[in-house]
């Protein structure tokens, strides 16, 4: 028998590697009350590789309705001040995949060829 050892994966820390840092794989899944504090954690397959990072009210507002298997790409804005609050707010953009194939309007599948 063969063992593997298992555990969390990476760590993606957005805010370490700056604005316009993107991560792009399959979400996974989410982990609440993760951590000291309680968090999110989300989970996402980066090429083969397990990758999780801890998210904040924007982010896990973006990813609500995300489902488990979905290709995302997400792009860290930086702090930007809210609307409604006056401290600045960690911003991100969210992309799932639309299922209409890279850079095209035609299902893959549909390609006659």
């Amino acid at each position: 028998m063969a063992w593997k050892k298992v555990g969390s994966g990476e760590m993606i820390d957005f805010k370490r590697d700056g604005k316009g840092t993107e991560t792009i794989g399959k979400y996974i899944g989410k982990q609440e009350g993760a951590g000291n504090f309680g968090g999110t954690l989300h989970h996402i397959e980066v090429e083969g590789i397990l990758k999780s990072g801890f998210g904040s009210a924007v982010l896990d507002s973006r990813l609500l309705n995300v489902k488990p298997g979905t290709q995302i790409k997400i792009i860290y804005l930086g702090q930007e001040k809210g609307k409604n609050f006056p401290n600045p707010m960690h911003m991100y953009d969210v992309y799932e995949d639309d299922g209409t194939g890279e850079g095209g309007d035609t299902p893959s599948s549909d390609i006659p060829f």
